[in-house]
């Protein structure tokens, strides 16, 4: 499936000799040097440059945007559309540079989901890169081998897709060479393992291969037979017939309409696109505006409508499980439906709340994963790019190929796992996402691109943050496009968060005392928290101007 590349023709690079030189500490200095020199413009390339576009050319963005939760990467994928790389290319080189800078959050040895706009033909897809059970996995296969043993360790390890997302999305997308998206990664990556202790050499060399040799290599060639065989020594039970039949998954969005014809775009699943729209439909049908955040009594009425909201919408995620093996088809098209988000909006009473997760149809308690990064693409030709990729923990099984120097993915735990209890002791009694050999575990990520009414892209979002992923970014929607928000203010605002289980509210401790004991006396248990999501976002103006903003 994954054919081998034309073999690369080797050629000096000015970026070996200058990252030789300057060393890590100056990387991102080179990296804006570069993009001046051969993005031939004089303009300064900080992340915080508004990008344009072009009123007398149509659609077209002077100069492209990426946002991610690495400064240094984000630069690289704007000088990659600076080549006249598509969005999808730069997307790509921004996510090999995310694994070198960041990994203990992405890395070849996980997976990713990816939402892709083409604005010329008003249409979007959906790439399902997310890592897949072994072969020889099953349900009962952590019954006795500990309670840590589906988060750390061999077991842990789910089979990566992300190297095969790389090529199927290139494939289907790239203008550049695929040895091009990984050249200045290369250089950076021989900087970076000198100085980082947790960067391996082997991983630069594993880069090397890949940029040479294809996706192929990874899959079906001695570098998948090298990672299996380090796998094998510390007890996984993949394969190499794992990897030869490792597959990605193209299939169409989730798609919705709010906001008088606004369109989101986001991710299917195993991912939590679903319950975005939904929550967003649910937002609608109440109508919300500025007024709804004016006054203290407004602004307990709007947290309380939201909360209920996201109360609901996870009861239903505690039914999802991956459409391969389950029959998904009626469930996600009530996510969609304008009469089910109604029918949620008339259960919701303002006078209070309920403690019982029956109440909101609940039966099963959720996984909760971290170690994720996001990445937010515009190109200046008014494609779009939102890809979230994740190793699943931090430094995802805490296992890592010593031949390889990749760092492996915690994917198992995703899974409902009815032996082993959870941080809350809660089990794991999700029958539809239940570990099977080959089978995709449920995902928090929503990749999400809105567009307006005339097909042009409006705002490219997503993040980072386990289970709280898709209550930031329903909430950081709502804040902006709902009541108005500047995007900074929408995304650094104080937060609250629910998730069903557990029955508890967690809130900054920057939200007004008075908001929050209002919320109290609504019934609601609150628990002040510091661990939040990190949100990714770029947003185009009625003036064309593109706003980018990270934050947590």
């Amino acid at each position: 499936m994954y054919q081998p590349v034309q073999k690369v023709e080797k050629r000096k690079s000015c970026w070996s000799i200058l990252f030789a030189i300057l060393g890590s500490a100056a990387v991102a200095t080179v990296v804006t040097w570069l993009l001046m020199k051969y993005g031939q413009s004089s303009v300064p390339l900080t992340t915080t440059v508004n990008s344009t576009f072009d009123k007398n050319n149509d659609y077209t963005l002077v100069f492209g945007k990426v946002n991610g939760d690495s400064d240094l990467c984000s630069q690289m994928g704007r000088f990659i559309l600076r080549k006249e790389g598509s969005a999808v290319d730069s997307a790509i080189t921004t996510m090999i540079c995310n694994g070198i800078m960041k990994p203990s959050a992405m890395g070849i040895g996980g997976g990713f989901l990816m939402t892709i706009y083409d604005r010329k033909n008003k249409q979007a897809r959906f790439l399902n890169a997310k890592d897949k059970a072994p072969l020889a996995a099953h349900k009962n296969m952590f019954k006795d081998a500990g309670y840590h043993s589906s988060k750390i360790g061999a077991l842990a390890i789910g089979v990566p897709g992300e190297v095969a997302g790389y090529w199927e999305a290139h494939q289907k997308y790239g203008k550049l060479a695929w040895f091009d998206l990984f050249e200045p990664n290369l250089q950076l990556c021989k900087t970076q393992s000198k100085h980082a202790l947790k960067l391996r050499s082997q991983l630069c060399d594993t880069l090397k291969a890949i940029a040479e040799k294809g996706a192929n290599e990874f899959y079906n060639g001695t570098l998948g037979e090298i990672l299996i065989e380090d796998l094998s020594e510390v007890g996984s039970i993949m394969t190499v017939e794992d990897l030869k039949n490792y597959r990605v998954k193209w299939t169409d969005p989730i798609v919705s309409d709010f906001l008088n014809g606004t369109k989101l775009y986001t991710s299917n699943l195993p991912g939590s696109g679903g319950l975005l729209a939904l929550m967003l439909n649910v937002f609608d049908e109440f109508k919300f505006s500025r007024r709804d955040l004016v006054g203290e009594t407004n602004r307990i009425r709007t947290y309380h409508r939201i909360i209920e909201t996201w109360k609901f919408a996870y009861a239903i995620r505690s039914q999802m499980g991956d459409p391969d093996f389950i029959d998904m088809t009626d469930l996600m098209k009530n996510l969609t439906s304008k009469d089910y988000a109604r029918n949620i909006k008339n259960k919701i009473d303002d006078e209070k709340t309920w403690n019982e997760p029956g109440h909101y149809g609940g039966a099963h308690n959720l996984s909760k994963d971290h170690g994720t990064s996001h990445i937010s693409v515009i190109a200046p030709n008014g494609d779009a790019v939102s890809v979230t990729s994740s190793l699943n923990g931090n430094y995802g099984s805490l296992t890592i190929s010593s031949q390889t120097g990749i760092v492996l993915n915690s994917a198992m735990d995703d899974f409902s796992i009815p032996t082993i209890t959870n941080t809350y002791s809660l089990p794991g009694n999700n029958k539809n996402n239940e570990i099977q050999g080959g089978k995709r575990p449920l995902s928090s990520m929503v990749p999400s691109i809105i567009t307006t009414p005339d097909g042009d892209v409006k705002m490219v979002i997503g993040a980072a943050g386990g289970t709280q992923i898709t209550t930031a970014v329903s909430y950081i929607i709502a804040r902006h496009l709902f009541m108005g928000d500047s995007l900074q203010r929408a995304i650094t605002v104080p937060r609250i968060h629910h998730q069903l289980y557990p029955m508890v509210l967690t809130y900054s401790h920057l939200i007004p005392d008075r908001v929050i004991h209002g919320l109290r006396v609504l019934g609601h248990v609150i628990e002040r928290s510091e661990y939040d999501s990190s949100v990714i976002a770029l947003v185009r103006s009625d003036n064309g101007t593109v706003i980018d903003h990270y934050g947590s």
